[in-house]
């Protein structure tokens, strides 16, 4: 098992027939930074001209860790009152939000 810190941008399209979200998220540069958990396993396929190693990873499982926006990392005394929290914290548990996960180490 390996951890990875990895950080996913925020779009418009996690978030389908919400304006205010597409105009937030329009105006402003929005990241997730999560600590992903990986298992990874190397096999070796023999064939009549050799071999071959292949490495797979599969996702376990992963946490929000911290939320950026426009570069700069939110904590409770900077955050604006306008921004959409709940609607990233759910979002990064969502199933689209692991396949973004999972597609980034491809």
């Amino acid at each position: 098992m390996n951890y990875r810190e990895m950080t996913v941008g925020v779009t418009s399209d996690y978030f389908p027939g919400n304006d205010d979200m597409h105009e937030y998220l329009g105006n402003n540069l929005v990241e997730a930074v999560v600590s992903a958990k990986w298992e990874e396993d190397t096999r070796e396929y023999f064939h009549p001209h050799g071999s071959t190693t292949s490495t797979f990873q599969r996702l376990i499982s992963w946490e929000l860790v911290a939320i950026k926006l426009n570069g700069t990392m939110l904590v409770s005394s900077n955050t604006p009152a306008d921004f959409p929290v709940a609607a990233i914290v759910d979002l990064a548990a969502s199933d689209a939000f692991r396949t973004e996960l999972e597609r980034g180490t491809r």
